[in-house]
């Protein structure tokens, strides 16, 4: 999403309220994406504004421009708190998540890029205590390393919602070819495609994510740099295959 909306015109300070300020752009991308085979359309709401007057409206404008735009399925999506204190982080998460909640339950909860086990915990718990079977993705950003970017390894997330089968752990925010490893229990894969200037074409970056794919593999999407195009792309290889 970010993506396309600075392909768009949209500068980077722009892109926290611009299902809120520019409603219908964020509508048209989103129906680009739903028209390239796209299953789940991600709310845009990764990053969102500072102050929260305006974050709850963003959130719903974004949950009412995903609805409008005729996705099969919508995930709600959860970006990083830009919070120190548990408190703040747990006051953070609980007003984003519940505001997700008071428009209506979505399909799914998407955790990306989380950074840190102390986080993806708040989300879980925040989520578990008001809609216990949800789907829950829990997706981690990951180093070259192959950790979190707090230094954690991803096998320890993994770990820690291994008795909740409505919790999916996925990666995202990785290149491809992979230079890391994937482990067999990631439900989720969602790598980027590069920025622009530097984005990797659509079919060598489908081939390459089903590449990476484990058998317990079972949602595939993209993050930085990924167009309709490499998601139609992955569509087309799916139903080849």
């Amino acid at each position: 999403m970010g993506t396309m909306l600075i392909a768009a015109g949209l500068r980077i300070d722009q892109i926290p309220a611009a299902a809120w300020h520019h409603g219908p752009l964020v509508g048209r991308i989103h129906r680009q994406y739903v028209d390239a085979g796209a299953d789940i359309v991600t709310t845009c709401t990764f990053t969102l504004p500072s102050r929260a007057p305006m974050r709850r409206d963003t959130i719903r404008a974004a949950v009412e421009t995903a609805r409008e735009a005729g996705a099969p399925r919508i995930a709600a999506s959860v970006g990083p708190a830009q919070a120190s204190s548990r408190a703040d982080i747990l006051h953070h998460y609980a007003e984003v998540i519940e505001t997700f909640l008071d428009c209506g339950t979505p399909d799914c909860f998407l955790a990306e890029t989380v950074m840190s086990a102390s986080h993806a915990r708040v989300i879980h718990e925040i989520i578990r205590s008001n809609i216990p079977g949800l789907p829950l993705i829990v997706s981690a950003a990951v180093s070259s390393a192959g950790t979190m970017l707090s230094g954690e390894a991803v096998s320890d997330l993994f770990a820690i919602f291994s008795a909740d089968p409505a919790t999916i752990p996925g990666l995202n925010c990785f290149t491809l070819p992979a230079p890391i490893h994937v482990p067999s229990a990631t439900g989720f894969l969602a790598p980027s495609a590069g920025l622009p200037g530097h984005i990797m074409p659509p079919r060598p970056w489908a081939d390459s994510l089903l590449r990476a794919a484990t058998p317990a593999t079972r949602i595939l999407g993209g993050c930085c740099g990924t167009t309709p195009a490499h998601i139609a792309a992955l569509r087309d290889r799916l139903i080849t295959d």
